[in-house]
């Protein structure tokens, strides 16, 4: 296939199969977007993922709240676990405010398809 892509095909050919990879990357977004409304519900334990600012992906937390308003996407509302509110306290950002002695922080409207349920740490 890539080898037609390459050497073979014409301007048509390219067209329909840039339009076919924008409908598929669309379909994908969209299965992303159901599974993560469906699997991230409160008290769920999270790693953010594929945000702006990136030192924000990896970030652990809680979520605390989950708003899902008639129009637009799905966000949450989710609390830091002390590692990752360490993190966010030195990285350098000025838009978090992170006090010192703080261990946990509200982290406000992070979209759905950004937060990957994951095993909550075991009690000790």
């Amino acid at each position: 296939m890539t080898a037609f892509i390459v050497s073979d095909a014409d301007d048509a050919a390219l067209d329909h199969i840039i339009e076919a990879v924008k409908t598929r990357r669309a379909a994908d977004r969209r299965k992303a977007e159901t599974v993560a409304a469906a699997t991230v519900t409160k008290g769920a334990t999270v790693q953010l993922t594929r945000l702006s600012p990136a030192y924000l992906n990896g970030l652990q937390g809680i979520v605390a709240e989950v708003d899902r308003p008639r129009r637009g996407k799905p966000r949450a509302t989710v609390t830091l676990d002390a590692d990752s509110t360490n993190v966010l306290r030195y990285s350098g950002s000025r838009k978090f405010f992170v006090a010192p002695g703080v261990t946990n922080y509200d982290l406000h409207g992070v979209p759905l398809t950004c937060c990957v349920t994951v095993e909550a740490p075991a009690a000790e």
